[in-house]
């Protein structure tokens, strides 16, 4: 009787083979899946070679209307002066890619005390003179922010 029987190892053994080659198949597809993803979110990263033109823009604003809008990596070295309607000035100095206001008439000089603003998401702001520096990444993501943090 033992004879016409097969064994039970190999009945067992047929089964637990084609489970096994199904759950490596899946793995690897699993794992093909997550490194096509991850490698897709490091290369929409800003500043992992994804930028348009790179570095940075500031924009200069007087009363609300834009005055000049300046592409810091690529601008010379340089300064320049704008006057308000009131006769107050605040001079605007760019330096390696950087900007800062120089000089200003308004009594307080806050807008100089905030120095080189490359990096900062916080605008240059000029309250008596109106005027407003705001500097923007140049990354795919068009450098809007979503969040600050202090």
């Amino acid at each position: 009787m033992s004879d016409n029987m097969p064994d039970k190892e190999n009945r067992d053994n047929k089964p637990n083979k084609q489970l096994l080659t199904r759950i490596i198949v899946l793995n690897i597809i699993i794992a093909v899946i997550f490194s096509g993803s991850l490698a897709a979110i490091i290369l929409s990263r800003p500043g992992s070679g994804s930028s348009i033109s790179g570095g940075y823009t500031a924009t200069v604003y007087q009363n609300g209307r834009v005055i000049s809008v300046i592409e810091l990596s690529a601008a010379e070295d340089s300064s320049f002066t704008v006057r308000t309607e009131q006769g107050g000035t605040n001079t605007i100095t760019v330096k390696d890619g950087d900007i800062c206001v120089s000089e200003a008439s308004c009594p307080d000089k806050l807008c100089v005390k905030e120095g080189w603003g490359t990096k900062s998401p916080v605008p240059i702001v000029c309250l008596p003179n109106r005027l407003v520096i705001v500097i923007s990444d140049n990354t795919a993501h068009g450098g809007e922010y979503d969040a600050l943090t202090y």
